[in-house]
């Protein structure tokens, strides 16, 4: 890999500009493309002229100083390649915001470019000398279990006597001017551009939503700096939903020294920082199998794949074609009216659902096949609980089924004998099918499906095609081609395998409730301790739930004596444990008792009951099916009501929840609105969320202290290591010590006292002493209790979960 040249690349691409991929769904190459209609109407000539008008007539001041150092014909183009993209995404794809957004932050780059060579300043000189040494870090991997990026790029930075964080002059000014000229900008473009033809050539891509071909920037101190290396970025995401809240300053603000959160910006690093290719013989068959979407006889094959149809296979049925040429809508039923829109509309909904999924998918293998020969990198920011995404929203291992098919890692390992034995069992796993039997039986199944799994790899079409009974069909194809070349080879334990293989958390919000309370009858429900056979809450709540029907049923005194009767005769066989599943699952994340009925009520009417009583019927079993988990999860459960008590005294205290994760990541829950109180503008907390929002929040937050844990010392042990949160990726020949470096990390951590450490900072950030010396006595007791933990710890020994298999699996 060409570092050095990828990286000139990257720097021009930071600067402003589109990255453009071949369009390889487009059939016939003789017709004229979306740009070559562009072209023939003229419309960037008419975008410039527009634009020159505009800045003649213009009369804001920043407007008027913005345009008047703009070269109109690059600023014409830039438009142009937005357009282009806007119409290569697909009907209703990309909200005007966006359109707007990228119109304007093309053009402030380009402004921004004439304004640094003014002052004589290039982007590369500062950071090609600094590049070239930090490249080392990615080449001798000694280097990495000595420093981490962070350091090795301070180091870098030092030896050439520059800033670590090389922050251009100015760089900032186009997040404050961005909302005035997108919209001058929008309406030239609606004044210029007129189409009606959406054949396209290619697609443009915009710098920031693609991945690197070089190893990112790493975040430093305070979160500061990221991926590219011309500008800053957010290390926070933010989103819509808390678009008042700038979360990046509030993170920023509530970091008392440099140190703090040091662990959380090298981890962060160390997931960046992973390199990857592309899976080529399986982009090869997801480009074959894509291109069979313009056949509709085709459409249950794909659909096992979701893999879309050609949104051109959806006819929508108009009147001469259910009534005939010669039909007078007067003598046409109302019946028949109603059957003839309803058909018509739900063909529209599907065609237009097709056309967003098919755009979606046809640019992730657009971009797949661009990067076919590239080293990849996927740089990750977090959102305001920690929890880690890749920046790059259109490939990365972050994704779907097919996503992950098509991603390998860059640096290949020898199996060995142990990775042998782990690439056996991953391709079981991987399938979903025998997730609730012992490994050994996952072992034998595999001995028994050899033939059906080396079919599935070197005929996966027209063989017996095995690999679609999979829940993960592309992951489980990806793994049989990955141990078919293995064992080709004379000795398989000599392959060199790039396949990530997986170790799955085992519900794991649950496994978090659990071990925070010591609850060990939650712990044996999700394998916290050793057991011959994986435990499966969902059962065994399904279990719980069955028991509680049938006492019911035989409790004439009991209020859900009736219902329960009705419910048997409508649902004679044991409740499904797919009824409950989902309310099990989604508990953790803070699911209220009228969204578990929806939940249920779906699942009833999935199975065919769908009868006058099944509301009643979904509220019943939402209140047997949490009554049986605070059963099985007591002190959890416990926990979860202490946590919601903690958010009320803070909502009560006009505070947003906040708290330290035990990385030392400061948290604030951004569910904030803005109001005017006697004259003042202020914040004041959105009371319902932040209550119900900081169970699961929390949890979240501890569940990517553990992964950033596991990230760390992997890091230093010099292991591969990528996640998706509670799923955590390595080579075959590391999955062992992955596995005890993600064991101890879960046990150290939940050997410090988190909840008394919780309800300490709580106390100390909402009753500070000014405060309390101003409440009655009364007062400030009530609040000191409800924010002081009064459950009493399980008896879970924390230590078990060392020895237990099943924990991550």
């Amino acid at each position: 890999m060409d570092y050095v040249r990828a990286f000139e690349d990257q720097l021009q691409s930071e600067m402003g500009g589109f990255m453009k991929v071949d369009n390889f769904t487009r059939l016939n190459k003789a017709e004229l493309s979306m740009e070559d209609y562009i072209a023939k109407w003229k419309w960037k000539e008419i975008i410039k002229n527009k634009l020159k008008e505009r800045s003649e007539l213009v009369q804001d001041a920043f407007l008027k100083q913005c345009l008047s150092n703009a070269d109109f014909e690059k600023c014409a183009e830039i438009m142009l390649n937005v357009v282009h993209a806007a119409l290569s995404e697909g009907s209703g794809y990309i909200p005007v915001y966006e359109f707007k957004t990228r119109m304007a932050d093309g053009v402030l780059h380009h402004i921004y470019n004439v304004f640094l060579q003014k002052i004589n300043v290039s982007p590369g000189t500062i950071t090609r000398k600094v590049f070239s040494d930090f490249l080392e870090y990615f080449c001798d991997h000694k280097i990495a279990q000595i420093y981490s990026i962070r350091q090795w790029w301070n180091r870098c930075c030092n030896s050439q006597n520059v800033d670590p964080t090389i922050t251009l002059p100015c760089s900032d000014f186009k997040f404050y001017s961005r909302k005035k000229l997108s919209e001058a900008l929008c309406g030239v473009v609606m004044e210029a551009c007129t189409f009606s033809y959406k054949n396209h050539s290619g697609r443009a891509f915009s710098f920031g939503t693609v991945t690197l071909e070089i190893p990112p920037r790493p975040w430093i101190d305070k979160g500061k700096n990221g991926p590219f290396y011309t500008h800053p970025s957010d290390i926070i995401r933010s989103s819509e939903f808390f678009k008042d809240v700038d979360v990046c300053k509030e993170f920023r603000v509530r970091l008392t020294s440099d140190e703090m959160a040091r662990p959380v910006v090298d981890a962060l690093n160390d997931l960046g920082s992973t390199p990857w290719i592309i899976n080529g013989e399986m982009l090869d068959l997801l480009t074959e199998i894509f291109t069979m979407g313009n056949d509709k006889t085709q459409e249950e094959f794909l659909s096992k794949l979701s893999v879309p149809l050609h949104p051109g296979t959806f006819v929508v049925p108009e009147f001469v074609d259910i009534f005939g040429i010669s039909a007078n809508a007067t003598d046409i039923s109302t019946e028949e009216w109603r059957k003839y829109y309803k058909e018509k509309n739900e063909v529209k909904k599907n065609k237009y659902e097709m056309n967003s999924l098919w755009a979606w998918l046809r640019y992730r293998v657009a971009l797949a096949r661009h990067y076919r020969n590239d080293v990849l990198f996927f740089p990750h920011n977090m959102d305001f609980r920690g929890r880690v995404y890749p920046i790059s929203s259109h490939l990365s291992h972050m994704g779907d089924d097919i996503n992950r098919c098509i991603l390998k890692f860059a640096k290949g390992k020898r199996l060995g004998k142990r990775g042998l034995y782990w690439l056996k069992l991953h391709v079981v796993n991987v399938t979903g099918l025998l997730k609730k039997k012992s490994i050994a039986e996952r072992v034998q199944y595999f001995d028994e499906h050899l033939d059906d799994i080396l079919d599935s790899a070197n005929n996966p079409l027209n063989g017996k095609r095995w690999w679609l009974e999979s829940d993960d069909p592309w992951q489980t194809l990806a793994a049989c081609k990955e141990l078919r070349d293995a064992l080709k080879l004379e000795n398989p334990e000599d392959f060199v395998s790039h396949l990530p293989i997986h170790q799955d958390g085992s519900c794991n919000g649950l496994q978090h409730y659990a071990a925070l309370g010591r609850d060990l009858g939650g712990a044996l429900e999700v394998n916290l301790c050793p057991a011959d056979k994986p435990a499966d809450i969902y059962s065994t709540v399904a279990a719980r739930v069955e028991e509680k029907r049938i006492e019911d049923e035989h409790d004439e005194s009991s209020k859900f004596h009736e219902i329960s009767l009705k419910l048997r005769a409508a649902l004679p066989e044991p409740v499904p444990r797919k009824v409950v599943k989902q309310t099990v699952m989604t508990t953790v994340y803070g699911v209220t008792e009228y969204g578990a009925r929806l939940q249920i009520k779906k699942q009833l009417k999935s199975l065919g009951y769908d009868d006058e009583n099944i509301k009643d019927f979904a509220a019943y079993l939402t209140e047997r099916t949490f009554s049986s988990l605070h059963e099985a999860f007591e002190v959890s459960m416990q926990i979860k009501d202490w946590l919601c008590a903690v958010a009320k005294v803070c909502n009560n205290l006009k505070r947003p929840v906040e708290w330290t994760t035990p990385l030392g990541m400061p948290v604030m829950q951004p569910y904030i609105k803005i109001k005017s109180v006697l004259d003042k503008v202020v914040f004041t907390p959105v009371t319902h969320k932040q209550s119900s929002a900081f169970p699961p929040n929390f949890v979240h937050s501890l569940d990517s202290t553990h992964m950033m844990l596991t990230a760390l010392h992997c890091r230093k042990q010099g292991i591969t290591f990528a996640a998706i949160h509670d799923c955590f990726w390595t080579h075959a020949s590391t999955v062992d010590t992955m596995n005890t470096i993600c064991r101890d990390q879960f046990i150290q951590m939940y050997n410090e006292p988190l909840i008394e450490n919780l309800a300490k900072e709580m106390r100390e950030k909402c009753l500070p002493p000014a405060l309390l010396s101003k409440m009655d006595t009364e007062t400030a007791n009530k609040n000191i209790k409800q924010l002081t933990p009064s459950f009493k710890f399980g008896d879970l020994d924390i230590s078990q979960v060392k020895d237990s298999v099943y924990f991550f699996s």
